[in-house]
């Protein structure tokens, strides 16, 4: 490091042989170093407060430096150890799991290699198996893709995944051991419109043997559903009443978002309101054409069950019926054009846009077409 004196002229000298002890304690410096010279120590003197702080700061970060490339050197020693390890391990449970996959093949050989003493004695063994059998042991015997016959697993899966949308609960369940029979009384409550669900509730006639459903009655029936899914239960299916009953629940969720995103959208400029037991939906708005007109639309979005004389044969899936009416003036719009429309407009944008881009089109004419 140079420094230059402000009373001679400038002249390089160079202190990095000196440490910070010989700045700060000449007399210790002139004992431990007598052979320094004596025009640097001169120069030193020199330095003012500020100088000699700088000098003590550059030793001080010297230092840490050092201190710092040490520790990264142990640090990065430390990682390759536990490399090493790590790879180690890896290798022993490879050779872990793989002792462990020779031995469950070995197993299954021995398993499908031994044959039975009978037929009488295959078919006992089979039968043992049944909806109260412990899961692993039915999973170690089970050889088809037929469903499990663990009844609170079935339940399970179809609470989780089948039918997300549906609470299923067992309210009671009863065995008679003479005929082998197990009655259960499930609840089934469609939830995906939170405010206005429904339920039925079976009570179901299993096989104790094999879990097969041999009949079932219904119980109870929500009010606001009993009507429309008369047809439908008569039919006496369980799993197609099941299935359309859940699409019966989306369709018709959908249908109320749908027509209350309308409400939102024309509710300032027009007034809306709900028919048929909400299956229509009615919007008017008053123009002014020479005088006062009212133009009135009404949107109907019907729901069309299994059995009903408009569901197409072999059809048992719920199907949505959209049409619309128009008035202006009390006066009615030709049904056929209506129908031409609607049925173009939600085939280019689909159900939602397709509505509203009705609803422009049919209630203000005057600014859709600028």
């Amino acid at each position: 490091m140079d420094f230059t004196s402000d009373t001679t002229n400038s002249q390089d000298t160079s202190n990095s042989h000196l440490s910070l002890e010989d700045v700060v304690n000449p007399k210790q410096t002139e004992q431990d170093n007598a052979d320094v010279d004596e025009d640097e120590k001169q120069q030193l003197s020199l330095l003012n407060d500020e100088e000699l702080r700088a000098l003590r700061l550059q030793e001080e970060k010297e230092a840490l430096l050092t201190r710092r490339n040490t520790l990264l050197q142990e640090i990065q020693s430390y990682q390759n150890i536990l490399v090493k390890e790590d790879a180690a391990k890896k290798a022993k449970n490879g050779d872990i799991l793989q002792s462990d996959i020779t031995q469950d093949f070995l197993d299954l050989i021995s398993i499908s290699s031994s044959k039975p003493n009978s037929v009488a004695d295959d078919r006992k063994r089979v039968q043992s198996i049944n909806g109260l059998t412990n899961l692993q042991k039915e999973l170690i015997t089970k050889y088809d893709t037929l469903p499990l016959l663990n009844m609170n697993l079935r339940l399970s899966y179809l609470r989780d995944h089948t039918y997300p949308h549906v609470q299923i609960s067992v309210q009671s369940r009863d065995r008679v051991h003479k005929e082998g029979i197990e009655i259960l009384v499930v609840n089934f409550k469609f939830c995906r419109n939170t405010m206005n669900p429904f339920e039925i509730q079976f009570k179901m006639f299993y096989e104790f043997e094999d879990s097969t459903l041999l009949k079932w009655d219904i119980l109870r029936i929500s009010t606001n559903v009993k009507l429309k899914a008369k047809q439908l239960l008569a039919t006496r299916n369980f799993q197609n009443c099941l299935l359309s009953l859940y699409e019966f629940d989306k369709i018709k969720s959908r249908k109320i978002g749908i027509f209350q995103n309308l409400i939102n959208l024309l509710k300032r400029k027009s007034k809306c309101y709900l028919m048929n037991n909400g299956d229509s939906l009615v919007i008017e708005r008053v123009i002014r054409e020479g005088g006062l007109t009212t133009i009135k639309l009404q949107i109907n979005f019907f729901i069309i069950m299994s059995g009903e004389s408009t569901q197409p044969p072999n059809c048992f899936l719920p199907m949505s019926k959209i049409s619309i009416n128009l008035w202006k003036g009390g006066e009615r719009f030709d049904q056929m054009d209506l129908d031409e429309i609607c049925y173009g407009l939600i085939k280019e944008y689909g159900v939602k846009t397709g509505l509203k881009e009705i609803c422009n089109v049919c209630l203000f004419p005057d600014i859709y077409a600028r």
